[in-house]
């Protein structure tokens, strides 16, 4: 058989140059490639473009945001001019946060958007954290927006859910945030947020509430107000009742005058101050005040209550408690901070509170029963042997949900047939742990 010329003279030279020939119509295909790409991202620009200003020609003009627009409430007067009556939304005085106590505007930041000062209208982080707490809790109980988009929504959207008006509070969002300073954007926030009662604006509100000028508020009066326009309508107790009004009122009077600079460390006293929590000894935390406000205006104490806390952490919360009810136990189950928080609380005179070594969730049957119990640290869920010792018409208040996240404000409320049940906000606490501790 003969054989192919080729392969008699693969060491050719000549049929080596056309091996090397070959390849570079293959290479010419791979080349399509990065004009396929480029075409597709021209394309791609072209929609976004498009759509972008599809939505750009529906958002309104911010440009005259910072002029204070017509109050919203309508005024009656008699002949001579004095106030006969107010009637309506009202829209308080304008006031720039610059003019406001530093705490005032922080405590909305600490509430709302604890990344507002470093964000820029949106924030990643706080949308995974979303996120991931919805898909654990198995429904939505967190936005994640950002203050600003809270702004972009009050001001120009409805509170329709769909894609749409989330897009365009994004994109607002970012727009506020490329024409208006920070403290810009936080005097319209405080100036045009909903506190309840028909009350708009952060001037009206302390008008309102405290009787003074948003200039004058105290730091809890300013974390109780943050905290109550999370969900006005639901469970803002300055905004109920009269008598809630009154309530809350006198837990903010007990609170200023239990200075809690003197629960902390000389490390954190500069923040003593600040509407956040403060970490203690034991990985433990100080709650913040808005937290401490509203748990304590929940329980609605009377002198003549006796009172049972579940973590008694650096004392803080026990002395404000002390201020209203007659008589206060607090369990603590690290030795440390049970000795600290009763040598803290005799040196302030704070001597109808009763600090106990023991377990929580394991109370001897002797102790009890009590009018009010609060728990300071995140349940699971609140176990019988608290219950069982609230006295008909007894109230408790417990942080319940996963030990780490987002937990559940729960008020229950004995009465002459069962217990009854009420969620009313999220919250974080650390958690509540069974035993006493073998060191600390």
């Amino acid at each position: 058989m003969a054989r192919n010329p080729r392969q008699n003279s693969r060491d050719d030279p000549r049929w080596q140059d056309e091996d090397r020939i070959a390849p570079p119509s293959r290479r010419k295909r791979r080349r399509v490639w990065p004009y396929a790409a480029l075409l597709l991202l021209a394309w791609g620009l072209i929609f976004g473009a498009v759509f972008w200003s599809h939505f750009l020609s529906d958002l309104p003009d911010v440009n005259k945001l910072l002029v204070a627009g017509a109050s919203r409430d309508v005024t009656v007067l008699d002949d001579r001019g004095r106030l006969i009556a107010r009637r309506g939304l009202t829209q308080g005085a304008r006031v720039d946060v610059v003019q406001l106590p530093p705490y005032v505007p922080n405590a909305f930041i600490a509430v709302e958007d604890r990344r507002f000062r470093s964000h820029y209208g949106l924030d990643p982080i706080g949308l995974l954290r979303a996120a991931f707490e919805n898909i654990l809790a198995g429904h939505v109980r967190q936005g994640g927006s950002t203050l600003t988009q809270q702004l972009a929504k009050n001001l120009f959207l409805d509170s329709n859910r769909t894609f749409g008006r989330k897009t365009q509070e994004a994109m607002l969002a970012l727009y506020l945030e490329s024409r208006y300073s920070k403290d810009q954007i936080l005097t319209l926030y405080l100036n045009r947020v909903y506190f309840g009662a028909g009350v708009y604006g952060i001037e009206a509100a302390a008008q309102r509430f405290f009787g003074k000028s948003a200039r004058n508020l105290t730091l809890p009066e300013a974390a109780m107000l943050a905290g109550s326009v999370k969900a006005p309508a639901r469970y803002n107790a300055l905004a109920d009742t009269d008598a809630s009004l009154a309530r809350a009122q006198i837990v903010l009077r007990a609170m200023e005058d239990v200075p809690r600079e003197a629960f902390v460390g000389e490390a954190d006293r500069a923040d003593a101050y600040r509407d956040s929590a403060l970490g203690i000894a034991c990985g433990q935390t100080i709650s913040q005040p808005f937290v401490v406000a509203y748990m304590t205006e929940q329980l609605q104490l009377q002198k003549p209550h006796r009172v049972l806390e579940i973590g008694a952490g650096s004392g803080y919360q026990a002395a404000v408690l002390s201020k209203l009810a007659g008589k206060v136990l607090t369990v603590e189950r690290f030795r440390m901070l049970a000795d600290t928080a009763r040598a803290r609380l005799e040196k302030l005179g704070f001597d109808n509170v009763e600090v106990m070594l023991g377990d929580g969730f394991d109370l001897p049957a002797n102790i009890g029963p009590f009018d009010r119990i609060i728990v300071t640290a995140a349940m699971v869920e609140i176990p019988p042997n608290l219950t069982d010792r609230l006295e008909t018409g007894g109230i408790l208040i417990a942080p319940v949900g996963p030990q780490h996240g987002v937990q559940t404000l729960v008020r229950i409320v004995r009465t002459a047939t069962g217990l009854e049940r009420r969620e009313l906000v999220d919250v974080r606490f650390v958690p509540a742990l069974p035993g006493i501790a073998r060191e600390l």
